[in-house]
Order: structure tokens, then C-alpha cells, then sequence
């Protein structure tokens, strides 16, 4: 892994349209038309201050190209974008991070999504974790992941303080995501259950799962053991086959050993 401090003062490109990075002796001239971002020199992570201010005060985006995600939106914006597109799918995330513990999150697709002067299309959106807030200056309204970074050419000019970015109008490619639409977690750091959120109307939802259900198997795959026996974990790898998968899920709920019947389908995409 290469931080950002150490190649802040080159110039590199990062072309979404074929996937290629390549390091620049200068900024082209075509990128005088594009978005320009000034950076914040001030931070560790790469942020940026967008062309327009929220309420009268800078607004700036990070970039994390570390991260597999699309654009992850601060609590304000989050709910801004949901209320305003309650009819958007939504799938969940889970995972751990060692100073929020665990963290369930909701993701949704933005066929556009506008960071004020920045505009995005065809990128999957969820909401900031209490670290990533923590992380960034206020005024922070997101964070570009990879899969965000994939849908713009962007050039990064570090000599000049200067990030030039130039938003795709492409198809975007089919988005690897959770297609049951439910995800199994511990209570608590030191439960041993892996205990169903459930997303209403997912695959999940429409094969009988529910909120708390307790998951045992999926097909022969005994899962109960998943603290102590490699290779169960992790279990997004399950939920990311392709749509049109079969899945046999084996819970307990209430005492009673249930089972369901689910097929993966597209949730989030073109």
C-alpha cells in the first residue's frame, strides 16, 4: 500500500473508463475544461474542497481508493438522499472496525448524485461510520471508494495542490453487492449467535427471514462454529454469487429450527 502523503507532490491519473493508472510528467490540457478540486493540505487522507459551499461553508470529499466502496455519505447528506429516494433499493453491509466495533450499514445506487459541483452517476451510496466522521475536517459531506474513483477520470496534481475530475456518462459495470438483502451478526462483541437484519422486500425478506433470526446452515455449510473453524468467514462471500443463485438457509427462531429458500437476485446496479 502506498499512502498519499508519500506521492502527493506527483501528478497521476486515474482513467475510469479503461482502469488504468499511470503517473504524468504534466496535466494534460483537456483537463482545463474538467472539475477542478483544491486540496487540503492539512490532512493525512486525501481531501478535497468541491467547487460549491454548503450554506455558506466549504464542503469537502475524501478519497480513500483503499476502499472497495462508492461514495460514502456523511449523516447529513445520507439522509437528505434517502428521503428524497425512498423508493431506491437498499441492500446492508456488515462488517467490523476495531474502533466502532460492529457496524451494520444500508447501501443504496444513485443514478446521479450531486456533491456540490460534483456530480456522480451510476455509483452505489452508503452512510459514514462514526470513524470515517471522525476522520475527515468538518464540512465533510462524503468519501470516494474505489468504486466511486472508477466512475470519473480524475487527475491528481500534486505539485499544484490541484485535483481535476471529469464524471463518466457510461454503463457502469455490474457492481459486486450483498443480493440477499440480510446479513448475520453477533449480538455483541462477545456473542457467539450470528443474529439476521433483514432489509423488507429483499430476496431475504420474500423467502421468510426475519429480524433475529439465528443462522445455523447455509446448505451444508454448518456455520455455528464460525469463531472457532477457518474458512467459514467470511459470509458476503455467499451473498455476492450471481443473481439467480439458490441458497438453502437453515435458522433458528423463537427455539424453533426453521428454513428458507432463497434466490439471489440483482439489488443494486444499472
Amino acid at each position: 500500500m502506498i499512502g498519499w502523503p508519500i506521492i502527493r507532490h506527483s501528478i497521476w491519473r486515474l482513467n475510469g473508463t479503461d482502469r488504468q493508472f499511470s503517473i504524468l510528467k504534466a496535466v494534460p490540457s483537456e483537463a482545463a475544461e474538467w472539475v477542478k478540486l483544491k486540496e487540503r493540505t492539512d490532512r493525512k487522507l486525501l481531501t478535497l474542497e468541491l467547487p460549491q459551499e454548503n450554506l455558506g461553508q466549504p464542503a469537502y470529499i475524501g478519497i480513500d481508493s483503499g476502499s472497495d466502496d462508492g461514495i460514502t455519505l456523511f449523516p447529513e447528506q445520507w439522509t437528505r438522499w434517502r428521503s428524497a429516494h425512498p423508493w431506491q433499493p437498499v441492500t446492508l453491509v456488515a462488517y467490523f472496525n476495531p474502533a466502532a466495533g460492529i457496524v451494520v450499514s444500508e447501501v443504496s445506487w444513485a443514478e446521479d448524485v450531486d456533491l456540490f459541483g460534483l456530480t456522480l452517476r451510476g455509483v452505489a451510496i452508503s452512510r459514514a461510520n462514526p470513524v470515517q466522521i471522525q476522520l475527515m475536517p468538518t464540512g465533510t459531506v462524503a468519501i470516494l471508494g474505489l468504486a466511486a474513483l472508477l466512475r470519473l477520470d480524475v487527475i491528481f496534481d500534486g505539485k499544484s495542490g490541484v485535483t481535476y475530475a471529469h464524471p463518466l456518462i457510461t454503463q457502469p459495470k455490474r457492481y459486486k453487492h450483498n443480493r440477499l438483502g440480510a446479513v448475520f451478526v453477533p449480538a455483541g462483541l462477545e456473542g457467539n449467535d450470528l443474529v439476521a437484519h433483514v432489509v423488507e422486500g429483499s430476496p431475504a425478506a420474500m423467502a421468510g427471514l426475519k429480524d433475529g433470526d439465528i443462522l445455523l446452515k447455509i446448505d451444508q455449510l454448518d456455520v455455528t462454529s464460525w469463531q472457532t473453524t477457518p474458512g467459514i468467514l467470511p459470509l458476503s462471500r455467499f451473498w455476492e454469487q450471481a443473481p439467480g443463485t439458490r441458497l438453502r438457509l437453515k435458522l433458528k427462531r423463537a427455539g424453533k429450527v426453521v428454513v428458507c429458500n432463497v434466490e439471489l437476485r440483482t439489488i443494486l446496479g444499472p
